[in-house]
């Protein structure tokens, strides 16, 4: 496919390439989930306890001095409002896994965040960490539909690509221009910080992502050939490594009251650039070979909206009207060393807490060149690991081994 190569499996750590679209089952065509793989076996323990349709609103310390040591959380059954809160109590530590998009509200709602974003809602700074809630990042989503001369079935494709697919001959001096533009960048996105990063820190990050790109060879682009129906396929695709970084706070004191979300899609031309070229690439994939011989004619964007000689700006402008979030947010919560941005440290505790973890995508500093669940899963194991670790060390202190 124009160069890019079959990939007979993409969980060997080399993604790019295309092939069949992997999937979490198992040998029964079932999904294996959280519920399937780490619940239902073992949901009998007298130690495990599942509270379902029901929130936790903040954590509960033992006393406002760092480090923090927390004692609980309230958590709200909303089948059952009326009656408030329940208390549960933390013999050893509280772990939050409530994802990119929340477990940073629960910090902030618990006090643990920048004192920009908790004064103004009347919440007491208990530990300045003004990272919490920054970094966040998302990829932008777009999709070209098209239809097909014969009926056809199967399953899903999926094709990861890299600069030099996308950008040929260009690609060193595109390489060049990034580098030259990352100072800039940096800046951009510590100035839309709420003062929480640098530009220096930024930077570090931005140089990295720069290496993994151009001279690692990494895939920064994914493709999802998928069958709607038998004359028709839409492929979704975006951009995977986005130096475009927005935020997730607080609205309100109030737990129940949604999140300000602010993903700064597109901010920076890099993002926008390279969704274009893919949307060039595709053009050329489903005119080229055996795709070539089974595409019709493109349905979205269509050569009316967006004709074959297209300039960047056409494109910007249709990428802006339909694109939608890639529901694969990560590092709202980030695992580096605070003056970076961190949030947690590599046993992911908080900074300034003695025994509250995040264990979920907020943690991750920067975005993947694949999906993230497969990485998600690994590092809970990790912390599982870790957490089993640190009670064997505070079962002992308590004389109980």
């Amino acid at each position: 496919m124009l160069g890019v190569p079959w990939n007979r499996d993409l969980n060997s750590g080399s993604m790019r390439g295309f092939a069949l679209h992997p999937y979490t089952v198992d040998a029964s065509r079932v999904r294996s989930d959280a519920a399937a793989a780490y619940y239902r076996a073992f949901a009998g323990r007298e130690n495990l306890h599942v509270w379902i349709n029901a929130s936790v609103t903040r954590i509960l310390w033992k006393q406002p001095a760092r480090p923090l040591v927390a004692g609980g959380v309230d958590v709200l059954h909303h089948g059952d409002r009326a009656s408030g809160p329940a208390r549960v109590r933390a013999r050893r530590e509280v772990i939050l896994a409530a994802g990119a998009m929340r477990s940073s509200g629960l910090l902030e709602l618990s006090g643990v965040g920048n004192p920009r974003i908790l004064n103004p809602h009347g919440i007491t700074p208990l530990v300045s960490l003004p990272s919490v809630g920054e970094s966040l990042q998302d990829q932008l989503n777009t999709s070209i539909v098209f239809t097909t001369k014969p009926r056809i079935t199967g399953t899903r494709a999926v094709a990861f690509v890299s600069a030099a697919d996308l950008f040929g001959p260009s690609t060193q001096s595109i390489a060049s221009d990034l580098q030259a533009t990352l100072p800039s960048y940096a800046e951009t996105i510590a100035q839309n910080s709420n003062g929480a990063l640098t530009a220096q820190s930024l930077q570090i990050l931005f140089e990295s992502q720069h290496d993994l790109i151009f001279n690692q060879n990494i895939p920064i682009g994914e493709y999802v050939f998928i069958l709607d129906n038998p004359t028709q396929v839409h492929v979704g695709y975006w951009g995977l490594l986005p130096f475009s970084w927005g935020s997730v706070h607080i609205a309100s004191s109030e737990p129940g009251v949604p999140p300000a979300l602010d993903p700064k899609f597109g901010l920076l031309d890099w993002d926008v650039k390279v969704q274009i070229e893919m949307s060039r690439f595709l053009r050329t994939v489903l005119r080229t070979g055996e795709v070539g011989e089974i595409f019709a004619e493109e349905v979205v964007p269509g050569l009316e909206r967006v004709p074959d000689d297209a300039g960047d700006e056409v494109w910007r402008d249709w990428i802006a009207e339909q694109y939608t979030p890639n529901y694969h947010a990560v590092g709202s919560a980030s695992m580096l060393p605070v003056e970076l941005g961190g949030v947690v440290d590599d046993r992911f505790t908080v900074d300034g807490t003695n025994n509250v973890r995040v264990v979920d995508a907020s943690i991750f500093p920067i975005q993947f060149c694949g999906h993230p669940t497969a990485n998600i899963y690994a590092f809970a194991e990790l912390a599982a690991d870790l957490i089993k670790e640190d009670a064997a060390v505070f079962e002992r202190a308590e004389g109980e081994l």
